[in-house]
Order: structure tokens, then sequence, then C-alpha cells
């Protein structure tokens, strides 16, 4: 997709070499993969997380959500939460100094699929390395946010983008 990207951006008028990743869920969680673990390129500048997997390791989340930990299971082929894919596959472990992009996460306390302390534990590790972050916790929303929480969230995005790549 970035290289399809990439390769029209004259014709669409954009930056040929630089994008900001937006997910919600699942589209998160890869956001963030790609970003910290295989963009070799450095085209990434920044990522935008809706309450996405950090950690599919995490044996506290798991044992908490049984469809969480079933579908981690069915993805990596094991119920070993520990297992080298389950590890490889989050993009908590892949995030390093040198990997690390400005990220904001957007999280509800009453999400039942993925538990809020993922996106807590990904922010902490992003202020321990010193790159830029946010984390915006929204204690009565869930999987998906209400139209108000959802304009909150736009709006601090739109904000939080003008600060770590405006547009030009």
């Amino acid at each position: 997709a970035l290289a399809f990207l990439s390769g029209h951006a004259e014709k669409y008028h954009y930056k040929s070499n630089e994008f900001v990743l937006i997910g919600a869920s699942a589209g998160a969680h890869l956001a963030m993969l790609y970003a910290y673990g295989y963009d070799s390129a450095k085209q990434i500048k920044a990522v935008v997380d809706f309450f996405g997997p950090t950690d599919l390791s995490d044996r506290i989340t798991r044992t908490r959500n049984k469809l969480f930990d079933s579908r981690a299971a069915n993805w990596s082929g094991t119920d070993d939460p520990q297992s080298q894919l389950s590890l490889d596959a989050s993009p908590y472990y892949r995030l390093t100094k040198e990997t690390g992009v400005p990220t904001i996460l957007f999280h509800g306390g009453e999400d039942s699929i993925i538990h809020f302390s993922q996106s807590e534990k990904i922010y902490k590790k992003l202020l321990a390395l010193n790159i830029a972050t946010q984390y915006e916790f929204y204690p009565q929303e869930g999987h998906g946010f209400s139209t108000k929480a959802g304009r909150e969230a736009l709006i601090q995005t739109l904000a939080w983008l003008e600060k770590y790549y405006p547009a030009q």
C-alpha cells in the first residue's frame, strides 16, 4: 500500500516518503507493528492508535478476555502466550528508541475486547524511551467510541498531528 501511495504521490499531491498510520483495534495493532518493526525506509512519521492491542503475549490481558485469547491463539497457532510468534507480533517488543515514532493512543475504560492496560503499557514504554506520545483515556467508552468521544478524539488527533506532522 505504501509503495502504491508513494508511486502516486505526485498525482494526488502529497509527500511520497512520509506517512502517518492511523488504525483502530487490529488496524492500530498493524499500524504500530509496521511502524516499530518493519519500516526500514523510515517513511512512517507518526502513529494514531485507537484501542489497539500492543502485547499479544500479555498473560493478564489474555486471561481476562477469552475472546482476545482465542483469537491470539488461533492466529499464532498455540495457546502459549509467550510463543515467539506472539512476541514477534507485539508492537511493544518491536518498539525501541531507534524504531519509535510519535504515537498518540486512545482507549476506553469499558473496552471488553482489548483491555486499556495494553495502551498504558506501550505509553509507558514510549515515555521511557523519550518518544513523543500522548495517551487519552475515556473511562466510559468501550471498544469503539460514542459520537461525542469520537469527535473529541478527532479534534485531539488533528491538534497532535499539527504538532508532530504539520501540514505544509
